[in-house]
């Protein structure tokens, strides 16, 4: 009896995941649309938005950035000076569990999609070029990242170079975001029916373990709640799935000292 009701329970989750993903309507579910919010910039930005179906690509970029934006203010707290352990545990979460699966995600899936369904003239081809060889550099930053974390608990005077290269990879990470929603966010429109966008959402789910994607997706909300992204939010990802998240507790025990670790507001998109 236990095994039937908890492969049941784990059936209704992975049910709900792959509705968040896919854009499925549930009977029932107030999917919620939000205000569009006021100015011309603001109508031009929600009505591109709002056609493109691969927002967790956006979102998981997103949560990196934030991510390294944290790391590098903890890093830099004097409070830290001896706590070696949640600074080790942040990074650990930041470089192995959430940078490896974007990584994992865009060279396995997102790419090899993208070269083979995408129409891409001359200069398509070069734009998205220069956004894959930003990600390049954010590799090589986060390969220096490791082997700095790895040092903490046996030299902490390390800290300073970890959060300078994380401020690096943060603004790396910000110069491709730019870029994505410029050039490669309009070129899927144009070319890809939203039905193929959410046939890739399917591709891209099916990368992850359930636990890790519902830990993916949390730490999404945390990083488009207040935002207009607020909004994208409201009219992709079914309710019930958003209180589910919501009120997740297993996420801010994983993700260590950057839970909700303002940043400031040079970041709004």
């Amino acid at each position: 009896m236990y095994c039937r009701t908890y492969n049941t329970c784990m059936q209704l989750v992975l049910l709900i995941l792959c509705c968040i993903l896919c854009n499925v309507r549930i009977m029932g579910v107030d999917t919620g649309t939000g205000s569009t919010g006021t100015g011309d910039n603001n109508k031009i930005w929600m009505s591109k938005m709002s056609k493109f179906e691969v927002h967790g690509w956006r979102w998981h970029n997103l949560s990196l950035y934030h991510g390294y934006k944290r790391l590098s203010i903890l890093c830099n707290n004097d409070v830290f000076n001896d706590d070696t352990h949640t600074l080790t545990k942040t990074a650990d979460y930041l470089f192995n569990f959430n940078h490896e699966a974007l990584i994992t995600i865009e060279n396995t899936v997102f790419k090899p999609w993208l070269d083979k369904n995408i129409k891409q003239n001359k200069e398509h081809k070069q734009l998205i070029a220069d956004c894959w060889s930003i990600k390049k550099d954010i590799q090589d930053n986060l390969n220096t990242c490791r082997r700095l974390a790895s040092r903490l608990s046996a030299d902490p005077s390390s800290r300073p170079a970890l959060g300078a290269m994380c401020e690096s990879t943060a603004s790396l990470l910000l110069s491709a975001m730019s870029l994505q929603d410029a050039s490669v966010v309009p070129l899927i429109n144009s070319s890809a029916t939203r039905a193929h966008q959410r046939r890739l959402n399917t591709r891209i789910l099916r990368t992850l373990p359930l636990r890790h994607a519902r830990m993916h997706l949390a730490a999404m909300w945390e990083v488009v709640r207040g935002t207009r992204e607020e909004e994208i939010w409201k009219m992709k990802i079914p309710a019930v799935a958003r209180r589910m998240v919501r009120d997740w507790k297993g996420y801010e025990e994983r993700v260590g000292g950057i839970a909700g670790l303002e940043i400031g507001d040079e970041l709004r998109f």
